[in-house]
């Protein structure tokens, strides 16, 4: 008798809340994140001291099923907000998440990274003994020792053999190093990440550069771009508008390549390293080459940044909805193999002008990347740029 006087609102009580107030046979989708929006209303209506039973002035009884079992349901008549209107109004983003301007926040990656001769990122990891001969002979090769001293695979197969355990109760204390055939010990290995060739572009590190153009104390920053400006401006050479995009760094990365001593307008002092990079992309300077160059009298008519909320459509993500089947056979998903229109934040704008936007109310759905400037534009609710005199006529003060 006593868990029917307690008015702590658990799970079994929400649930009832849901069947009584919303629909009979609603069913929670763990994949839509309004669940919790929802759960959250349902929670106010409960009493927040007193008792549940309606034996004791509580909102809940239990009643008799068409089976023969009793559950959990709430009393008739109460005041209670518009459920339906709350699941189904789009007008507003239900979810909103702020990036954080905390000074204190780090700016990027706190480890050190090496650069190859082709300008490929690494750092050096402990050599594993869980690594394949095949996949460890090749990172030793793009590693740059030479072929010869690069033990074969059998060679690399007998040292993983040794390193390992031949029973359970088998500890091995020192485990033999992999040398090389001119007996140099492989301790560590480099890693090839995901953060792109330094030579393609310096904006996003932070680091020193000797006088032999090779890097030091190398740090990746967490975000090297600001924001992506849509312009429009006259295309002489095609006679007609178009839009064009500009990217804009942050100013730790702008600080970054100051501490790297490399000019951000202009070439003046700088190494053989940068004009090397600026000769490949023919542009005069870091500045043209990252943001790029805009026909005169071009007017801004959009700023895009990290964070910014839109209303679009998601497609259904199969290989999230197969895993959490796999993990857990009994969790019930709602089948949505139809595209949905709902809300999602950029994520990320990448140095290649694209924009990714990740859906903020379904967990089920693909990330979105953006990277047509008519998409661009059209995202942020602008025509076709032929209709250039609409497009001039929108931006401008009344």
């Amino acid at each position: 008798q006593m868990r029917c006087r307690i008015g702590t609102p658990c799970g079994v009580y929400t649930a009832a809340a849901r069947r009584s107030w919303l629909w009979p046979g609603y069913k929670k989708d763990r994949a839509n994140n309004l669940h919790h929006r929802l759960d959250a209303a349902v929670m106010s209506c409960l009493p927040p001291e007193g008792l549940n039973d309606i034996r004791y002035k509580g909102i809940f009884e239990s009643e008799k099923t068409p089976k023969g079992d009793r559950r959990l349901m709430c009393i008739q008549g109460l005041p209670l907000p518009d459920f339906q209107k709350m699941w189904n109004d789009g007008s507003v983003c239900p979810i909103e998440k702020k990036e954080s301007r905390s000074k204190s926040k780090s700016l990027g990656d706190s480890t050190f990274w090496g650069v190859d001769k082709k300008g490929m990122t690494h750092q050096r990891t402990p050599l594993s003994s869980n690594i394949k001969p095949a996949e460890l002979r090749k990172t030793l090769e793009k590693m740059g020792i030479p072929a010869k001293d690069i033990p074969t695979d059998a060679e690399i197969n007998t040292w993983l053999i040794n390193c390992q355990a031949a029973t359970k109760d088998e500890s091995i204390t020192e485990v033999p190093p992999l040398r090389l055939h001119n007996g140099t010990p492989v301790r560590n290995i480099w890693k090839f990440g995901s953060k792109g060739n330094v030579d393609k572009s310096p904006l996003g590190w932070n680091g020193l550069i000797l006088s032999s153009d090779k890097f030091h104390q190398l740090r990746s920053l967490s975000s090297s771009n600001d924001r992506l400006e849509l312009w429009i401006g006259w295309n002489d050479k095609k006679k007609k508008w178009e839009y064009y995009r500009r990217l804009i760094p942050t100013a730790s990365a702008l600080a970054g390549l100051k501490r790297m001593g490399l000019p951000w307008r202009g070439t003046k002092g700088a190494p053989q390293y940068l004009t090397d990079i600026l000769k490949k992309n023919k542009a005069r300077d870091l500045k043209e080459m990252v943001c790029g160059t805009l026909p005169p009298n071009s007017l801004k008519l959009a700023v895009l940044r990290k964070g910014d909320i839109f209303n679009l459509d998601f497609h259904r993500n199969d290989k999230y909805i197969e895993k959490i089947r796999l993990k857990n056979k009994h969790f019930d998903i709602l089948d949505h193999p139809t595209p949905i229109t709902t809300w999602g934040r950029i994520s990320a704008i990448r140095s290649d002008l694209v924009i990714e936007i990740k859906c903020l109310t379904h967990k089920d759905r693909k990330n979105r990347t953006i990277c047509n400037v008519n998409d661009i534009a059209k995202l942020v609710g602008l025509p076709s740029a032929d209709k250039h005199a609409d497009v001039i006529k929108l931006t401008l003060p009344a």
